[in-house]
């Protein structure tokens, strides 16, 4: 063999694996944008949130100050009965269950008028490091987010550190469904 054909053969080697390098980039690229553009039924519109997705979020911002923090809030339009003591035992019972991420959320209780001070002191009591705050607009913003007549109205809600409540929760899903979600939010946010 001349030298001039082991160039040409090495020349032709060199761009076999140029275009394999290209074509693996520019494939996929492909058909992404086919899909994208031409077969948008192929596309997954499920997601995996648990607890119902408020969209648009409801920004509280400008009513609460959530100091980096992921809030679960429990509003109340009266005194805590029953369902409103299980609903803060399964928030505290969820908090604890977040383990080391636990420091990352807090829980609120926001009344629309204030307790009794016996009742404020058996919450203490009941249920340490529960936040309690009595403000009738942000129970008032949060019940104009029923969305879920089925599974009745809705008794958790979730606000990222940056005040915007995402999810909200029915009694029925304030266990595990709702663990999962914090869970898979804390693991995937930078924030709080």
């Amino acid at each position: 063999m001349s030298p001039t054909n082991v160039n040409e053969e090495g020349l032709r080697q060199s761009r076999k694996k140029l275009l394999l390098i290209a074509g693996i980039a520019f494939v996929p690229m492909m058909i992404a944008y086919t899909v994208f553009f031409f077969a948008p039924q192929l596309i997954p519109s499920a997601t995996t949130n648990r607890g119902l997705l408020v969209q648009p979020a409801l920004d509280l911002s400008s009513h609460l100050e959530p100091d980096g923090q992921w809030l679960m809030l429990m509003p109340n339009r009266e005194s805590c009965n029953q369902d409103c003591d299980e609903v803060l035992h399964q928030a505290r019972q969820i908090h604890i269950a977040l383990g080391k991420n636990a420091d990352r959320v807090e829980r609120l209780y926001i009344g629309e008028k204030p307790l009794a001070p016996s009742e404020v002191m058996a919450l203490e009591k009941e249920y340490p490091n529960l936040q309690y705050r009595w403000d009738p607009r942000i129970v008032e913003d949060l019940a104009s987010l029923e969305q879920s007549v089925d599974e009745g109205k809705n008794r958790v809600f979730v606000m990222d550190p940056l005040g915007q409540v995402i999810l909200a929760y029915p009694k029925a899903r304030v266990d595990k469904p709702l663990l999962l979600d914090l869970k898979h939010l804390l693991k995937i946010s930078n924030l709080g």
